[in-house]
């Protein structure tokens, strides 16, 4: 994951990834979990991860 560093930054953004080694289409390879006080601010650090995060396949 692109910038995976600097998303890890973010207060109340935590990863969690389930080990898997190759990518494909609609393929979970883990999830994020995005804390905060308000809904807005969850959905504001979203956006965020959002756009700072992509995918290289292999």
């Amino acid at each position: 994951l692109a910038n995976l560093n600097e998303v890890l930054q973010i207060e109340g953004v935590y990863i969690h990834m389930y080990g898997k080694t190759t990518t494909s289409p609609d393929r979970k390879l883990g999830h994020f979990t995005v804390l905060a006080d308000t809904r807005e601010a969850v959905v504001e650090k979203m956006e965020k991860v959002k756009s700072m995060l992509s995918i290289k396949s292999t």
